[in-house]
Formats: C-alpha cells, structure tokens, sequence
C-alpha cells in the first residue's frame, strides 16, 4: 500500500485512538496514532514509521507527515500533557517555550515563540529568540537584516557582493586548473613519442595562468631532464608570479644542476619578485645549506628589496646532534659551538654559521663589503636607503636606465 493511501486510512483511524501506554505519532495536520513503533531509529529519524496501532492495524505513515514522536516517559510525553493545560497566552507559551529550551525541545520552543509574536508582535524575548535583529528601528530576521546590510547569499552563507565575486572567480580557477592538469599530464604522456610535436606546441602555447599548478606539478614529478625543460620554458612565457614561485622552488629543490640553472635563466630574465620573496623565506632555514643556496640564488638575480633578509642571515644558528665523550663537560669553542657532553650519550649543540654564499649576495647587490658584521650592515642601510642608493642600484641592475 502506498504511503499517500495510508495516510488517508491513518487520518480515519486517528480520531478512534484513545489515550495509551504506548508511543504516539503525533501528526501535523492534527491526528494522533498510538500504538507501538515497529522500526525505532535511535536519534535518527527514520523515512518512514512502521506503527502497530492499538487496533492491531500495522500502518506505514511517511516521516514528513509526523510532527513530533512520544515515548513513555520522556521529555515528549511530558510536553504532551503540559501543552493541554497550558493557557494560550503570551505568559503561557514564554513558560512553555523556555521548559522546551530547557528540555531539548527547540522546534517546539520556537513554535511557542512563534505563537507570542502573533499575541503581542513586539515582544522582545520571542523575538531574540527566534534570531530576529533590531536593525533601522524594526525587527528584522537575520536574512532581512544581512539583506539591508547590502550582503547576498552565496553557498549558504551570507556574503558582501565582493566576496562573492572572489569566491566564484576561485571556483572558476580552480575548475580551470583541474581542466588543465588534464590536458597538461596528457601532454606529459605524449612527449617523445608518436605524438611529440603535438604535445610540445600544446605546452609551448599555454597562455592561462590557471595553468601553473599543472606545470609545476609536472615539473616536480617528471624524472626526464629534457622534458623538465620544457616545462621551466613554459613557465617562464607565462612570467606570472605564481610561475615564478614555482621556478624558485624548483631551483632550490631539484636534484639536477642544468634543471635548476634553467630555471635561474628565466628568474634572472624577470627579475622575479615572487622567487626572490620565496628565498628570502628560505634563509630562515633550519638548514644552512638551504640557507647559503637561497643566499646565492638572490645574488644572481640581484634584488635590493632582499638586503634586510640578507643581512638577517649572514651568520645563522642551527641544531646538531653529536656524540659526546667521557665524563660530563660544558664547552664553548671559538666557532660559536656549545653544549653539554655527558658520558657517550648523544647531545644537541647549538652552532652559529657564517653563511658565505649570504655574504657574497650582499657584495654583488651592493657593492660594499662589511664582512659578517650585520650591525655595519643594518647601519649603512639604514644611512643610504633614504638617501637614493637603492634606486641607483636598481638602474644599474636594469643596465644603468
């Protein structure tokens, strides 16, 4: 039997339930089935009830039909006996609606709220509690408040149209790069075989900057120096900064010293802005070999906004575990190394590192040399910063423009 025709049946037998010691379904349109429940769902709320009603008639009634459920004994059926003698007043159902609060009931609570406003429309404890907002001298829902606040919905949630436009820009991105990466492992797979040249014009075509995290993702897992090659050309004609964080990465990252000089190629070409930020960050490494190569990739493409980074990092202290000797001693060398040894165990030191590869960046960006004094650094940047010699330096890494 179809559910629409059992409710038809169950809106007949309703009015012929009397008050039992079972469940009841408690209808929206006002019918009451009492019997036992056939298909109990914990905490959550089944498709469909199965009810044997008191008749012995086993029912099917659809869950969007079902008001509420009461079970002996729980907060339902004793809302069940309390909404009978509560009086329908703004009093009443304020006392109703917060035992609910207090009981878990909250679709009823709000019901109850509901009811007061249409008592006395400017009551200010229903409406806080249904979320309405006082907002240019009225009530307002929370959406007819964002509304006049001049926010859209977007996704479910309410937005400034700004934002919005941002969000779907991002999803347009990022559903244009998941088209990319497509295309762009397709291509992958094609280079150096049958379908070489069609591959290699697709990739040396690649104007959209959607297309970025694609090359990079090739870059870093293709093992064929040839074809990583291609990749580091394609980015460096889209020049975006994206694409030169990617090369910069690469640079730094690589294994083979012909793929991360390719890449120096194209930073040094667009006086890469992104890569350099990106080395800059790097000379905080916990590793003082990435902190000297960082050092000597900011060098060669010779950028003066990196001179404090630089300065920063001209000597650097980092962790090492070595093996102790006999005994117990505390030691300090003339190469900035302490610790403590104690017995054979291993220990931790703690070393400061004159980063040569740093100091050598400094030189060639600036043309002085104050060895690894970073106080005489910081004071002739700070003297001549103001004073033109970054603009000068500037023109003359631009070929003296």
């Amino acid at each position: 039997m179809k559910t629409v025709q059992i409710i038809t049946i169950v809106t007949i037998l309703a009015s012929f339930c009397g008050v039992g010691q079972g469940e009841t379904l408690v209808l929206k349109h006002g019918g009451r089935i009492e019997g036992e429940i056939l298909n109990p769902a914990g905490t959550q709320t089944p498709e469909t009830y199965r009810i044997r009603a008191r008749s012995g008639i086993e029912l099917e009634i659809s869950s969007d039909q079902v008001d509420y459920v009461v079970h002996p004994g729980g907060a339902y059926e004793q809302y069940d006996k309390k909404v009978k003698q509560m009086a329908d007043s703004v009093e009443g159902n304020m006392a109703m609606a917060n035992w609910c609060k207090a009981n878990n009931l909250s679709s009823l609570a709000n019901r109850h709220y509901r009811r007061i406003l249409e008592l006395d429309p400017d009551n200010k404890d229903a409406r806080t509690a249904l979320g309405y907002q006082w907002h240019e001298g009225a009530w307002m829902t929370p959406d007819e408040a964002f509304t006049a606040m001049g926010m859209v919905k977007y996704n479910g949630k309410w937005v400034y149209p700004q934002e919005k436009e941002i969000l779907e820009n991002r999803k347009l991105n990022q559903q244009a790069q998941s088209q990319w990466k497509k295309q762009v492992i397709q291509w992958q797979s094609e280079l150096f075989g049958k379908k070489h040249d069609q591959a290699l014009s697709g990739l040396m075509g690649i104007k959209d900057p959607d297309a970025v995290p694609a090359l990079g993702q090739v870059l870093s897992n293709d093992k064929r120096p040839e074809a990583k090659l291609i990749y580091i050309k394609a980015l460096g004609q889209l020049g975006t900064p994206e694409a030169m964080k990617v090369l910069g990465q690469c640079a730094m990252n690589d294994r083979l010293e012909e793929v991360r000089l390719s890449c120096l190629d194209q930073l040094k070409e667009h006086q890469a802005q992104a890569a350099v930020d990106y080395f800059s960050i790097e000379l905080k490494s916990k590793d003082n070999r990435r902190v000297n190569m960082a050092g000597a990739l900011i060098g060669e493409i010779g950028d003066m906004n990196a001179v404090p980074a630089l300065i920063g990092a001209l000597t650097t202290q980092h962790k090492y575990i070595v093996g102790g000797g006999p005994g117990m001693s505390a030691s300090q060398g003339t190469d900035g190394v302490s610790g403590l040894t104690m017995g054979n165990s291993a220990r931790t030191i703690l070393k400061t590192q004159a980063n040569p590869a740093v100091l050598n960046a400094l030189q060639k960006i600036t043309n002085q040399d104050f060895g690894y004094n970073k106080s005489a650094w910081t004071s002739w940047y700070s003297r001549n910063k103001q004073g033109g010699v970054e603009s000068n330096l500037r023109r003359k890494q631009d070929g003296g423009k």
